[in-house]
């Protein structure tokens, strides 16, 4: 029935704002058709959308499911947009981050999405090698601007390294004047094993790239296994990541440079983070923060 409730409840909106607006000066139409006309508009609209061919194949590493999206067109997306997309039912969909986006060379283009664990319902529904999905968006204007600063330092909470998997590989290639830094903050491994082919990519062109695990247990067993596999991960370290001093370590090697920071994940991780921002700023550096966190 849940699946449900978001759909019949504008019109019931509209149905008891007719009543309401019953003892009002104006006829309650003058009200209540102008939205009405506006939803039929949006759902024919979203209905074409969603009418769009696709085909996805699913890889999963652990308690992440990456998905590969092929489209029959080429969307403008921007860095840290999302979709919701549309894979058990049509009225049940999941807001998922834009990982990669590849323009193929016959007019279409691929996506790469991912979900971690908590999208419960969407392992099952992908174990299947191809099916057909609908899309809805892209949405999201959180990180527009994080590119005017020379310095951009991106801040991963578990998932939330998906956005800004795109937003660092479209930065090296279009900015190559700024300096980029990832640092991810997670408690399970596969998040970052998940993105092994991304990661690389950007390392390869000089992205700093840093671990820090919430578990100390983990620490070692992870370092153990980062060691046998030559993985790509310079520094493994506990705990939660010192923004503080990350960003006066910055301010020392370039002076007068302004700063962006990006951040998602977690409510409480995005707000610890804008928390520790705050008074960073000086009269030679200006530093920005961009945010965008789920409860999901």
């Amino acid at each position: 029935m849940h699946k449900w409730i978001h759909i019949i409840s504008y019109p019931t909106v509209i149905i008891l704002l007719y009543f309401h607006t019953a003892v009002s000066g104006h006829s309650s139409l003058y009200y209540t058709v102008p939205p009405f006309i506006f939803y039929l508009v949006d759902s024919l609209f979203r209905t074409y959308r969603f009418a769009l061919p696709t085909i996805s194949a699913a890889e999963r590493f652990g308690t992440v499911t990456i998905l590969t999206v092929k489209l029959n067109y080429q969307p403008k997306i921007a860095p840290g947009q999302w979709y919701n997309i549309f894979l058990v039912s049509r009225v049940e969909s999941h807001p998922l981050s834009v990982v990669d986006v590849t323009l193929d060379l016959d007019g279409g283009s691929t996506l790469i999405f991912a979900a971690g664990s908590r999208k419960t319902s969407l392992p099952k529904k992908l174990l299947k090698s191809k099916i057909n999905v609908k899309l809805d968006g892209p949405y999201g204007n959180s990180f527009e601007g994080i590119y005017k600063n020379n310095i951009v330092v991106l801040f991963a909470g578990g998932i939330g390294i998906t956005p800004l998997l795109y937003i660092l590989k479209h930065g090296v290639t279009n900015y190559k004047s700024t300096k980029f830094r990832l640092v991810v903050s997670t408690n399970d491994m596969n998040i970052v094993k998940a993105f092994e082919k991304s990661l690389l990519e950007v390392k390869k062109l000089g992205v700093e790239i840093v671990v820090n695990l919430t578990s100390l247990r983990k620490v070692e067993d992870e370092q153990i296994d980062l060691a046998e596999e030559a993985f790509l991960i310079p520094v493994v370290k506990s705990g939660r990541p010192n923004l503080k001093k990350i960003i006066l370590t910055l301010k020392n090697e370039y002076p007068k440079e302004n700063i962006s920071i990006g951040c998602c994940g977690p409510p409480k991780f995005c707000n610890n983070i804008l928390n520790d921002s705050r008074n960073l700023s000086d009269k030679s550096c200006l530093v920005q923060v961009f945010s965008e966190s789920f409860s999901y």
